[in-house]
């Protein structure tokens, strides 16, 4: 498999990262600190080389399944049109753009070339075939004085995860079971792909490096697209606490880097989803708002997990009732508590692996989503985001470079 010139962009470093609206002081200092340094809208299926044709001019072409990802030393005006300017600063500009021969829809990220940033490239060279986990179109350079690099990744309509949980929030409305069914599920098989197809852990796994994208039918659920992968590896490699992720997310275990911290961080989210809290003591991770980068991480990680209970009324209505204005919210099944604890054990040893969740765990929740599932409503999905997007004040804008 060929391996691209160092001289590239990672996707943490230029995936578009949406405004979040967190809910606690330790969210907010603590577990988004290193929401600027990713994501957010991530990376599409990789396509042929542009060749010109005989007369100069630049010639379309199709998508392919080779796995190797493109650099296009063509201008990117000659494939795209702009559409919107979403951000600029100096750290570059974040564009919507349309190709122009299919007029699809896409977000491109400007910035001045950097070294050393090549390990996300080559570790989606072996992971970005799959449904669950981000595509790319184009990466494009250009050269000479002022030169630019382009990274134009796939247009997600949903935003992420945050964003997603942000909509119910606002709407008071709360996140049906069938639908926590089915984005446990489709984690499960995104970390059962990284972990045991491609030997790759991904490391930073939370609700901001998670992309929400159409269902593929009218009426069917969301589905759910694994990014930023700029602190994944291949084959474990539990890295110093300072240097690897967001410590908000990690399990108990003292060094993170783990597949099972990434088993951990499934859990997590689906904890999070349903209680809009982490499983994480916050009042332990809070610290003052002038407190170091440091001081921050050190607070998360030395604070205790505690695992809620979803079951349980009086915590759903404390979570979500109270807190979400959500008018006599009900609790989730036991079933569902109990493989979310599966994922949420203290021992690393002991907690469930992606290959066992997408066994009895995954036929059980496509059983659940098949019987319960009901219409979503249309804000779940919005057909037009755009109005949104890019404003500093809206939980779905882009605001970190």
């Amino acid at each position: 498999m060929p391996i691209l010139d160092s001289e590239v962009y990672t996707v943490s470093e230029l995936i578009v990262t949406m405004d979040k609206m967190p809910s606690t002081i330790a969210e907010a200092e603590v577990g988004q600190v290193d929401h600027d340094e990713a994501h957010h809208d991530s990376v599409i299926e990789a396509q042929e080389d542009e060749t010109k044709d005989q007369e100069g001019g630049t010639k379309d072409r199709e998508d392919k399944t080779d796995s190797v990802i493109n650099i296009v030393q063509d201008p990117i005006d000659s494939l795209y049109e702009s559409v919107r300017m979403l951000k600029q600063g100096g750290e570059g500009r974040v564009k919507i753009l349309r190709r122009r021969s299919t007029r699809q829809l896409a977000i491109s990220k400007s910035s001045w070339r950097r070294r050393g940033a090549d390990n996300e490239v080559n570790i989606l060279q072996l992971v970005h075939k799959h449904p669950q986990i981000v595509d790319f179109h184009d990466l494009f350079e250009s050269t000479g004085a002022g030169s630019e690099s382009h990274l134009v990744l796939g247009y997600c309509q949903g935003g992420d995860l945050d964003d997603l949980r942000d909509r119910f929030k606002r709407h008071h409305m709360q996140m049906p079971e069938p639908l926590i069914w089915h984005f446990y599920g489709q984690l499960a098989e995104a970390m059962h792909w990284l972990h045991d197809s491609c030997d790759v852990v991904h490391r930073d796994l939370k609700p901001g490096n998670v992309l929400v994208v159409a269902g593929p039918e009218d009426g069917s659920y969301p589905g759910l697209k694994v990014a930023d992968f700029g602190f994944a590896c291949v084959g474990e490699q539990p890295a110093e606490e300072s240097h690897v992720g967001t410590p908000m997310w990690w399990g108990p275990e003292e060094r993170p880097g783990t597949k099972a911290q990434d088993m951990w961080a499934v859990g997590a989210i689906v904890h999070w989803l349903v209680l809009r809290t982490l499983p994480v003591d916050a009042a332990a991770a809070e610290v003052s708002r002038d407190a170091s980068r440091g001081a921050r991480r050190r607070a998360a990680v030395e604070a205790p997990r505690v695992v809620r209970s979803i079951c349980n009324d009086e915590t759903v209505q404390k979570y979500v009732g109270d807190r979400e204005g959500v008018e006599k919210p009900t609790a989730y099944s036991r079933e569902l508590d109990g493989w979310m604890r599966r994922a949420l054990e203290a021992d690393p040893g002991s907690r469930i692996t992606a290959k066992e969740l997408c066994g009895e765990f995954l036929k059980r929740a496509k059983e659940v989503v098949a019987r319960d599932a009901k219409d979503l409503p249309d804000w779940v999905m919005p057909d037009a985001p755009l109005d949104d997007w890019g404003s500093d004040n809206s939980p779905e804008g882009f605001a970190h470079w």
